[in-house]
């Protein structure tokens, strides 16, 4: 068992915040962390400070202990300076980047969702399934609550087993553990406005 609640950081599109109407991805999203006993860390709940949204992102991620990717079909805001990625592309990642535990899901929105690139979140959704990581679809807001309980309650149960191999990084702590030196922070050329390096 975690010593304390995992902070599990939502990585999404504002889109997901709204869609679907009746319950959103992002709401049934916090509400799976919240039934495992977690914190929500999302862009949503940032307070305000004189950093821009990208440097705050990568501050929270150094902060938490599981990355959650809820993936539509919108590419969405491209973080400054960093090559025209998306947020939830420089999110994730920042996040392999820490060898944070990462939980993807891809999600359907509806077709008449504008967006100004779906190939760039197509060839992000491909890499993502080509990750190496299991990603799994889900089909609505109740199926990604259930489908994220459930990854986060194994998750906490402890690495999983393949024949003779572990699928834990060797030399990783698990999440909510202090164990070792505390993790490096990511190296980023996102800075403060100020030209200092945040991370």
């Amino acid at each position: 068992m975690q010593d304390r609640p995992w902070r599990v950081f939502l990585s999404h599109t504002s889109d997901l915040r709204r869609h679907p109407r009746r319950r959103s991805f992002a709401a049934a999203a916090e509400s799976a962390v919240i039934r495992a006993g977690h914190a929500v860390l999302d862009m949503a709940y940032f307070a305000a400070s004189d950093v821009t949204p990208a440097a705050y992102c990568m501050w929270a991620l150094s902060r938490a202990d599981v990355y959650v990717g809820i993936v539509g079909d919108r590419y969405g805001h491209q973080a400054p300076g960093d090559g025209q990625l998306s947020y939830t592309e420089v999110e994730f990642q920042a996040a392999t980047a820490l060898g944070l535990p990462r939980l993807v899901f891809l999600v359907r929105t509806p077709a008449t969702q504008p967006d100004i690139d779906r190939s760039r979140q197509q060839a992000f959704r491909d890499r993502l399934r080509q990750s190496g990581i299991l990603t799994v679809a889900a089909a609505n807001a109740g199926a990604l609550e259930l489908a994220l309980y459930q990854a986060l309650v194994e998750l906490s149960r402890g690495p999983h087993v393949v024949g003779d191999r572990t699928s834990w990084p060797r030399g990783r702590p698990w999440p909510g553990r202090t164990v070792g030196r505390a993790r490096r922070p990511v190296r980023t050329r996102i800075s403060c406005p100020h030209g200092r390096p945040l991370l």
